[in-house]
């Protein structure tokens, strides 16, 4: 599971920016009329546009980490890219799940084959 780790490593100061840099910026915008002709408007608007890129880098690092996942012989890297870049939180669920049998099969012990009972 070092590949989740890395992913957590990574996701983690992105969703801290996330949370903190719209607050950041609004702490340091504050203090002006928010008219539509003065200058704090620009700034509120400015606010708005980088709070709305904050939320996609978050996204990008899901997006990355899907691309260097190793997929199954059908599955496409890219489209898990740009699945991961729109959807987020979304993609990287669902390929979590869709991982789950390869996982269980992985951790179970081998079963012996089933052989016919010597009664048949």
């Amino acid at each position: 599971m070092r590949s989740i780790e890395k992913l957590a490593l990574w996701l983690i100061p992105a969703e801290l920016l996330t949370i903190f840099f719209p607050s950041l910026l609004a702490i340091f915008t504050a203090g002006g009329s928010a008219g539509p002709g003065s200058p704090s408007f620009n700034s509120i608007t400015l606010l708005a546009a980088l709070s709305g890129l904050s939320f996609l880098i978050a996204n990008a690092v899901i997006a990355i980490w899907l691309l260097y996942q190793p997929h199954k012989s059908t599955s496409s890297s890219r489209i898990w890219f740009f699945f991961g870049l729109v959807a987020g939180f979304w993609a990287l669920g669902l390929f979590l799940l869709m991982q789950i049998p390869s996982i269980r099969s992985a951790l179970e012990p081998d079963r012996p084959t089933s052989t016919p009972s010597p009664n048949a």
